[in-house]
């Protein structure tokens, strides 16, 4: 009996395939990326390693913005195949302008990935004299 009739040739190819993919997944996985949220004279480095960081009103958020046009727990950040990723949890949205480029609204799950640099506005449409403005910046290290 042949390999292929057994289904060893599709185990070994699955098997081939699978790692192939996870190489893939591996490659864009950067330990050493960074994203940098800056809120007035405080400064907070995300890593590959956090799992999830959070935005809100709660106190248990990772960054606490009390205000009241702010979600409990209105953002969270995670980071995805090589990319730092803003995901919307709340009511008002989230405003996130990149770098060059159109305010974008987020609502409820809509995601963005924080690539370059930019800011972050929670429940209201960003402007600079926001006390409660926040920038990011995305740095990778090689």
């Amino acid at each position: 009996m042949s390999n292929s009739a057994n289904g060893s040739s599709f185990e070994t190819g699955y098997q081939e395939t699978a790692e192939s993919d996870a190489s893939r997944v591996r490659a864009l996985y950067n330990p050493d990326s960074r994203l940098v949220l800056t809120l007035g004279d405080r400064e907070i480095v995300m890593t590959p390693a956090m799992r999830v960081f959070t935005m809100g009103r709660n106190a248990d958020c990772d960054l606490v913005i009390n205000e009241p046009y702010v979600s409990l727990v209105h953002v969270r950040v995670l980071y995805r195949k090589g990319k730092f990723v803003l995901i919307d949890q709340s009511r008002n949205g989230t405003y996130v302008r990149a770098e060059g480029g159109s305010e974008v609204c987020l609502v409820q799950d809509d995601e963005f990935p924080l690539t370059s640099k930019g800011t972050i506005s929670l429940g209201r449409p960003g402007d600079e004299a926001n006390h409660d403005l926040i920038r990011y910046a995305f740095e990778e290290q090689h």
